[in-house]
């Protein structure tokens, strides 16, 4: 139920932007940040597997681009790139690559520093937004309630459009930052045509 409510969610921030085949041809950011504070390690063996499942295997295509972030003490990104084999060089980053940035992970931090991890990755969804069509889409992989309650307390506003899903010890916060205006720029376009 949880894989079809996660899919579901994504399957509506993306539609509006999707060819009638079916098929997404607009790319995505991904910042992905998972907990890598010392609780990440009881979650380890659920949230790894899911990651790659549900977000690099069935998620992400050619084109699309991802920044990995290990949220423990500080927070750093671990791998970043995009999918798209023509950019070469060091922006290029195959799911192989991914997938061994995750598996690496290992639990490091007494807290898990999303605060940080959230502001700079909303500032770099920002610049790569600039002039471009291009989804962009924040997790959050939680090992603990009590690691994402000081952005709640203290920064309630980089939550303000996401979704909760809930696991068995852990969780995923679903985070579309850039929502709010696509939400107002279709509202008007709506309220215009009735005019």
């Amino acid at each position: 139920m949880k894989k079809i409510s996660i899919i579901f969610f994504l399957f509506c921030l993306i539609l509006p932007l999707a060819p009638a085949d079916g098929g997404r041809e607009i790319p995505l950011d991904l910042h992905l940040i998972v907990d890598n504070s010392i609780a990440f390690g009881y979650i380890r063996n659920d949230a790894i597997p899911w990651i790659l499942e549900n977000l690099i295997d069935s998620l992400l295509i050619e084109g699309d681009s991802i920044t990995l972030w290990s949220a423990a003490d500080r927070a750093s990104v671990v791998a970043s790139g995009s999918l798209n084999p023509a950019s070469g060089g060091a922006s290029f980053i195959d799911k192989e690559a991914i997938r061994s940035a995750l598996l690496n992970l290992e639990a490091s931090g007494r807290n898990a520093d999303f605060t940080n991890a959230l502001l700079e990755s909303s500032q770099r969804l920002m610049q790569n937004q600039t002039g471009q069509n291009r989804l962009s889409l924040t997790v959050l992989v939680v090992a603990s309630a009590m690691s994402i309650e000081p952005v709640i307390r203290l920064n309630p506003h980089l939550l303000r459009w996401s979704r909760t899903l809930h696991y068995e010890g852990w969780q995923v916060l679903i985070v579309d930052p850039h929502i709010g205006s696509r939400v107002l720029s279709a509202s008007q376009a709506y309220m215009n045509s009735l005019q």
